[in-house]
């Protein structure tokens, strides 16, 4: 199911605010990716942060102003597939950026300080 089949009812043509909404989703999207450019924020929490203002939208643009609210279990799977897609983007993106600073890593010659330090004392 889309989300305008969904909401309308049948009809599989977006209407106007369905695009506003998708327009407005996306807006929200970009701004909430900036946490990730926080120096100070373990990668947990700007992930966590992330989920939570993602979530918050989601609910705020697809769920109450469409009017998808008013039939909870719509709503509930409608949330749901948005927190099991999250994961598995979430979890994918984690993993990717795990392999790549591996291998950026095994790159670096690793030069150890102490075996210098403990030559010249001899």
């Amino acid at each position: 199911y889309t989300i305008g089949f969904i909401a309308e009812g049948n009809n599989m043509i977006p209407t106007i605010s369905m695009l506003y909404m998708v327009l407005g989703f996306s807006v929200f999207i970009s701004l909430t990716s900036n946490i990730f450019s926080a120096k100070k924020i373990p990668p947990f929490l700007k992930i966590l942060i992330h989920f939570i203002a993602l979530s918050g939208s989601f609910y705020l643009i697809f769920i109450f102003m469409s009017g998808i609210y008013k039939n909870s279990s719509t709503s509930l799977v409608a949330m749901t597939a948005f927190v099991v897609i999250y994961i598995i983007i979430a979890i994918s993106v984690f993993l990717i950026k795990k392999s790549i600073e591996k291998r950026r890593l095994d790159k670096i010659d690793y030069k150890n300080q102490f075996d210098e330090k403990l030559k010249t004392k001899k």
